[in-house]
């Protein structure tokens, strides 16, 4: 004769095998009886634990195919964890071919699904990893401490780790070497002196007044210690005493309120500042796209005498012009070299006069022919 058991957390198998004479025995009528040991309270076997021994007939699966072979189970609810998960000791009993056989079974105190994640708190206990990745994950978790987590992890992590083609990471990085100046290293500084009223920015790696011109014009990042950034503009580069620094101003031309101090951070972006200045001092002759602002600028400067060429092919009796084309020029050296056909004109239109018998102007019109 033979047992086994198989345990798993939710249920136990308890199979006996009665040879004779190397042959299975069947139909026989074995019984068993299980004790729970952590109260001794003994199986029905009908869903319940009682008091007082109980012998339960056993099953026979298969008499035909499988003679000799009995079992039971006991499965969840019925196996009734108790605290302690002492276990369960089994009796197996057959009068007729005098066979008694004790089993023990340790079995689980329970689902370990179903227990209190409150309950496993030891450190490096598996229990304890499985808590914490259940808390991290939860949804109150999420709305809260994981969501803070993973911010803060994203926006700290090293640029250094994510330079991959076609990755989001790389394409950030890219986008900020593009806004930021570089002269040298980085062009990201970190103030080392205050300044009042505020139009200084001192540190240490500001670059030497001769690459002032470079400077000016240029927008840049001010972020005051414990502050919000804002955008200036740096007017160039000084030296006070052999300290150097970037004049800046907000973009009103005001001064930093309450002054620069130090730990504020100035970052210097690769964008120049379109000041009024600067927009009237851009060379006329660089805006002859027709159509555009600066185009129509220029056309009204040439047609108010400022560099036109003015052609007459058609007169009246009285030798007055009645018509005849205005050639303007983006400079007055393409003006003096030009020739019929005129291809170095940037514009052209095209006049007419009309006169009354007394010679006296009735019409002038002007048309834009290019």
């Amino acid at each position: 004769m033979r047992h086994q058991t198989l345990d798993p957390w939710d249920r136990f198998r308890v199979s006996l095998e009665i040879v004779a004479a190397g042959v299975g025995a069947p139909g026989l009528a074995p019984t068993y009886a299980v004790q729970r040991l952590s109260d001794g309270y003994w199986w029905n076997g009908v869903g319940a634990w009682v008091v007082g021994y109980i012998a339960v007939a056993m099953n026979e699966p298969d008499a035909t195919n499988q003679p000799g072979l009995y079992d039971f189970i006991i499965s969840e609810p019925n196996l009734a964890f108790s605290v302690g998960g002492e276990g369960y000791r089994v009796k197996l009993m057959e009068a007729s071919r005098n066979v008694l056989e004790y089993v023990q079974v340790d079995q689980a105190e329970g689902n370990p699904w179903d227990d209190a994640r409150g309950d496993h708190v030891a450190g490096g206990s598996f229990g304890e990893g499985v808590k914490l990745a259940a808390d991290a994950v939860d949804a109150a978790a999420l709305a809260t401490s994981a969501v803070d987590e993973i911010a803060d992890g994203v926006w700290d992590e090293s640029q250094a780790g994510h330079d991959s083609a076609g990755t989001l990471g790389r394409a950030v990085q890219r986008i900020y070497a593009a806004l930021m100046r570089h002269e040298g290293a980085t062009d990201e500084h970190t103030a080392d002196a205050a300044h009042v009223p505020g139009t200084r920015f001192y540190g240490p790696n500001v670059p030497p007044t001769p690459r002032s011109d470079a400077y000016a014009g240029m927008l840049a990042v001010y972020v005051p210690s414990g502050g919000e950034q804002t955008l200036v503009r740096v007017l160039g580069i000084g030296s006070d005493s052999g300290d150097l620094y970037f004049d800046i101003r907000l973009l009103d031309g005001t001064a930093i309120s309450g002054g620069t101090g130090i730990g504020d951070n100035l970052r210097i972006l690769n964008v120049q500042d379109p000041s009024a200045d600067e927009i009237m001092s851009e060379p006329m002759a660089a805006h002859t796209t027709d159509g555009t602002f600066g185009d129509y600028v220029r056309r009204m400067l040439s047609l108010r005498q400022h560099n036109v060429r003015v052609i007459y092919d058609t007169w009246n009796s009285a030798n007055q012009p009645t018509h005849g084309y205005v050639y303007v020029y983006a400079s007055k050296a393409d003006l003096e070299a030009d020739s019929a056909p005129y291809p170095l004109a940037t514009g052209k239109y095209e006049v007419d006069a009309a006169f009354n018998g007394s010679l006296q102007p009735t019409e002038y019109t002007s048309t834009k022919e290019s």
